[in-house]
């Protein structure tokens, strides 16, 4: 199958996932939460999947969640997919030749994560007419208690015993 954006279907912004208790929650306006296990049984069915001209594997989520999603878009029917750390991911000099190191991708454009700090948006809305929300630049992780832009000057960052390297600056 092939893969859906945000820029095919721009109502998946408005979905909010948790993790919690080893479990994701999906939340959307006018739709009753989705809860999945973190971990989907390995005798769900693995689908190939097209992302972006390359070939990836997934783990089907189910029904249950097929239908949230369908239900919520309501163009198609769509199914989710799991990506798992057995399965192999794209490589990101096929996504951006430029890079100097080679970094296993699964779905995400070019990179998993977008760090940003608030005080770059408090910043930014004081030079802005029409003030913008975090929510614009849709940030997986967001930092308080630093500079504005701060956040362009990291190469590395340390999140409890997790190792995170800045690929490229996001043009969000």
């Amino acid at each position: 199958g092939h893969m859906v954006t945000a820029r095919q279907e721009p109502r998946l912004v408005l979905i909010s996932i948790i993790y919690e208790n080893n479990c994701l929650i999906f939340r959307a306006p006018d739709m009753d939460q989705l809860v999945l296990p973190s971990k989907q049984p390995s005798s769900n069915k693995l689908h190939n999947c097209r992302i972006f001209g390359l070939d990836i594997k997934g783990r089907d989520c189910g029904n249950e969640a097929a239908k949230w999603f369908t239900n919520f878009l309501k163009t198609e029917a769509y199914r989710l997919v799991q990506f798992e750390t057995n399965m192999k991911g794209r490589t990101s000099r096929k996504l951006l030749p430029t890079l100097d190191q080679n970094f296993q991708v699964a779905y995400p454009d070019y990179c998993p994560l977008l760090i940003m700090t608030d005080a770059s948006l408090v910043d930014l809305n004081t030079r802005m007419e029409k003030k913008m929300k975090m929510e614009n630049f849709r940030p997986n992780i967001v930092v308080t208690g630093c500079d504005a832009f701060e956040e362009d000057t990291w190469d590395e960052l340390l999140i409890g015993s997790v190792e995170v390297k800045k690929v490229m600056a996001c043009p969000r």
